[in-house]
């Protein structure tokens, strides 16, 4: 980083480290600036990416992220809650293995073995072609939930409530430097209370829609600053 002519910082606490060092910069995931095209909102819709690398307990297959309660329990359990409260379900998956379909990481296998256990035509898992695509289909939703953060990105800059599923605290340095507070850090959260922290969550998403767009506006602001100081560099 002192070598560098420019770092960029896409949370406050890497810039308090990262500012030590040289010419950095407050910015955001890049993430964020990705275009999409706004689809309109599917009624009582609720997207949920699921991690196919937490589904089975990390790397090293015995929860490896030190969660303080099971992954599977908690998507299990948000399934079928949501349904009870009327919500059409999507299945989002956000890491593909094409050629590996055992692999660790891919969410579209734990997605297809998570809807095994539910025989319900509320619930549908959909592909995509291109990240602009997913993007543009999670525009659509009332509401969205994620593990894999940049799932949750393409949530919050398209103005669809979130909730983040936290397992490191690179959620909660994006999001908290953003204003948004809206995080279930499953480090911290047994599974009683990561069913109250959704349902609050739930119970709450027309005020917190009415505040994205406010949210938005300090997102783009840091984005440009990114943009701007690249121009600089590059020239």
């Amino acid at each position: 980083m002192k070598k560098s002519l420019a770092t960029f910082a896409r949370d406050e606490i890497s810039f308090d480290i990262s500012k030590k060092y040289g010419n950095s910069f407050l910015t955001t995931d890049v993430a964020m600036s990705l275009p999409f095209i706004p689809e309109n909102k599917k009624n009582r819709s609720a997207g949920i990416n699921v991690s196919g690398l937490l589904w089975e307990g990390g790397y090293t297959s015995d929860n490896q992220f030190q969660l303080k309660h099971s992954y599977k329990e908690y998507i299990f359990w948000i399934v079928e809650y949501l349904l009870g409260q009327g919500y059409k379900i999507y299945l989002i998956p956000h890491v593909y293995e094409t050629n590996k379909s055992n692999s660790i990481e891919c969410d579209y296998r734990a997605s297809k073995k998570l809807l095994e256990n539910f025989k319900d035509d509320s619930i549908e898992i959909k592909t995509f072609n291109s990240p602009i695509d997913a993007k543009s289909f999670i525009s659509s939703m009332s509401v969205f939930f994620g593990a894999r953060m940049h799932s949750t990105i393409a949530a919050f800059s398209s103005n669809v409530p979130v909730l983040p599923y936290a397992y490191s605290r690179k959620f909660k340095g994006l999001f908290e430097t953003l204003n948004y507070n809206y995080i279930l850090e499953a480090k911290e959260s047994n599974l009683i209370e990561a069913r109250k922290i959704t349902q609050d969550f739930l119970s709450n998403i027309d005020s917190i829609e009415s505040q994205m767009r406010m949210l938005n506006t300090k997102n783009k602001s840091l984005s440009k600053t990114y943009h701007e100081a690249l121009k600089d560099v590059l020239s």
